[in-house]
């Protein structure tokens, strides 16, 4: 609990606390989203050596929840999927102690934020690491069968964000997986049968679940280890820019 706010936390619970990274993860909608749509793989994020943490949308006091991650777990990291982009930053920006942070489809919503509308780029001047881990189906069109980019135009790249010069910026790219293949099965058949946001063509609960192991195996490399480890383990198609 952070004051009368409970957080949830998803963890392995066999592993010293101060051995684990904890991640605060941010649902889509400006984390407004229920967490339980993206449970395979926050389970299997968290079993991959992560203390995952999940905040209701109304959290202010996220300044307090750093701090007491900090000084419990090796490290904090923040990650966010789809219109979260934008509370992630002012997260980052609020709490220096974290120096790491992943945007899954991130997308560009600072229309909806005042101060930010006569601000050229994003700012993030005390990471050290940015991670862009896209799925390449979210920003292509499709005729066979037809849909159309779930982020058309409002992605966050590279050149949106402000960091200072020796932040690190890397990119993968999932090649044959759409915006919402991270969700539980179920959720991602409903968004890829009504065209909204198409995915992998192979609808099974093995590839929707492989999909996640491979975003965990991701997110361990990175936080654990470097970039260079990545591809040894991994099967799924992928491009480092």
């Amino acid at each position: 609990k952070i004051n009368k706010n409970e957080i949830k936390v998803i963890e392995p619970i066999k592993l010293k606390k101060k051995n684990i990274y904890s991640v605060i993860y941010l649902t889509g909608g400006n984390n407004f989203i229920q967490d339980d749509i993206y449970c395979d793989f926050l389970t299997t994020l968290a079993s991959h050596k992560f203390s995952v943490n999940l905040i209701h949308g109304n959290f202010k006091e996220y300044d307090k929840l750093v701090d007491d991650l900090d000084d419990t777990y090796k490290g904090v990291i923040v990650a966010q999927h789809s219109s979260s982009s934008i509370l992630l930053a002012n997260i980052c920006e609020n709490c220096t102690k974290i120096k790491k942070a992943i945007f899954l489809d991130p997308v560009d919503s600072r229309i909806f934020y005042k101060k930010y509308w006569h601000e050229p780029k994003i700012k993030l001047s005390h990471l050290k690491n940015i991670l862009f881990l896209n799925a390449a189906k979210s920003y292509k069109w499709s005729l066979k069968p037809f849909g159309i980019p779930f982020i058309p135009f409002f992605s966050i790249k590279k050149e949106t964000l402000d960091t200072n010069i020796k932040c690190k910026i890397n990119k993968i790219v999932a090649s044959n997986y759409g915006h919402c293949d991270i969700l539980d099965k179920s959720w991602s058949d409903l968004m890829h049968n009504s065209r909204l946001a198409l995915g992998n063509q192979n609808r099974t609960f093995h590839a929707n679940h492989d999909y996640h192991e491979w975003l965990s195996q991701v997110f361990f490399y990175y936080s654990y280890y470097n970039l260079n480890k990545l591809g040894k383990n991994l099967t799924i198609n992928y491009t480092i820019e």
